[in-house]
C-alpha cells in the first residue's frame, strides 16, 4: 500500500513550466488556516492542555529566504556546452517522527518541505488530533496547484519504504543507526534535550528538568567525554550545568548541538534545527549547448 503512493506521488510530480509561487502559495496557507483557527484552538487546548500560540504557528509558513531551490551557480563550459550547478527536491520525502515534538514543529518541517517542492509522508510520533487537522488544512490549499501531491500522514512503518528518495528520521541516535536500507537519510535530534552536570549547583534546576524527560548526564573526567558524547546523543540542544568557567568554555567549543545553553533548562528551545537546503540535492545541469 505505501509503496503504491509513493510511486503515484512520483508520477505526479510538478513540471519545470508548471512552477507556482512559493510566496503567494504560503500566503494562502496562512490565510486559510488563520480563517479556521477556532478549529486547531479547540483541538490543540484539548490535546495539549495549554493555548494555541497563532503567531507561532503562521509564522512557521514564512518564506525562507535561504532557499536555492532552482538556483543555478558556479557555471563551466565542457564539451556538450554550459554546465551549472542546480539545486532541485528529493522527490518524496518521508518524515519518521519518534519524539513527541510540538505542533510548531510539525508546522515548521511541513512548511520547509513545500518550500522545497518535495512531496511528504509523515508518520508522526503518535496518533495526534491536532497534526491530522493541520495537515488536513494544509492539503485543502496544496492541492488546488497542479503537480503538488496532498500530504499523507502514515500509519505504517516509514522506516522500511525503500522506495522514498529522501527519509528525514526525528528520534533516538541509535534507532536511527539500525535503518538498514539504501533510501538516502538524515538524523535530526529535535525534541531531544540534554543537561551535562559538571557540578550540580541547582538540584531544583535539575528536578524540573527529569520532569521534562531531559537527559540527564554526569560529567566525567574524561579527555574524549566531548567527543563521545556528540556521537551517542541528538546533536539539538544541550545545557552544562557548572561554575567552572573554564569547563564551561570546552563545553562550548566541543559540544556539536545545534543549541547550547548554560545553567539552564534545554527545553527552552522549541525550534526545528533543519536547514532548508538540507531537502535539496546539488546537480550539475546542462544549461544551453553551444
Amino acid at each position: 500500500m505505501l509503496g503504491k503512493i509513493i510511486n503515484n506521488m512520483k508520477n505526479n510530480r510538478i513540471l519545470f513550466d508548471e512552477e507556482y509561487n512559493i510566496n503567494d502559495l504560503l500566503d494562502v496557507i496562512k490565510e486559510h488556516l488563520n480563517n479556521n483557527i477556532d478549529i486547531l484552538e479547540k483541538s490543540f487546548e484539548h490535546e495539549y492542555n495549554t493555548s494555541l500560540d497563532i503567531d507561532k504557528l503562521l509564522k512557521a509558513f514564512d518564506l525562507n529566504k535561504d532557499n536555492k531551490r532552482g538556483i543555478i551557480d558556479s557555471p563551466f563550459k565542457n564539451e556538450f556546452g554550459m554546465v551549472a550547478n542546480n539545486y532541485v527536491p528529493y522527490g518524496v520525502v518521508g518524515v519518521v517522527v519518534h519524539n513527541d515534538i510540538s505542533l510548531y514543529n510539525y508546522a515548521s518541517i511541513i512548511s520547509l518541505l513545500i518550500q522545497t517542492n518535495n512531496s511528504i509522508i509523515i508518520e508522526p510520533y503518535r496518533d495526534m488530533g491536532t497534526v491530522n487537522i493541520l495537515v488536513e488544512m494544509i492539503n485543502q490549499v496544496i492541492t488546488q496547484v497542479k503537480g503538488i501531491n496532498s500530504i499523507v500522514v502514515c500509519r505504517e512503518d516509514l522506516k522500511s519504504a525503500i522506495s522514498l528518495d529522501l527519509l528525514l528520521f526525528i528520534g533516538d541516535k541509535k534507532e536511527f543507526y539500525t535503518i538498514n536500507n539504501e533510501v538516502p537519510k538524515k538524523y535530526y535530534g529535535i525534541g531531544n534535550y540534554e543537561l551535562i552536570v559538571d557540578k550540580p549547583t541547582d538540584k531544583q534546576l535539575i528536578e524540573e528538568a527529569k520532569k521534562k524527560n531531559v537527559k540527564i548526564i554526569d560529567k566525567e573526567d574524561d579527555d574524549y567525554f566531548y567527543s563521545n558524547f556528540n556521537l551517542d546523543n541528538s546533536n539539538y540542544c544541550t545545557a552544562i550545568m557548572s561554575s567552572n568557567r573554564e569547563e564551561i568554555k570546552k563545553f562550548m567549543a566541543n559540544v556539536r548541538s545545534s543549541n547550547i545553553l548554560v545553567n539552564a533548562i534545554p527545553t527552552l528551545v522549541d525550534d526545528i534545527n533543519i536547514d532548508i537546503n538540507d531537502l535539496l540535492y546539488k546537480k550539475s545541469t546542462l544549461v544551453w549547448e553551444k
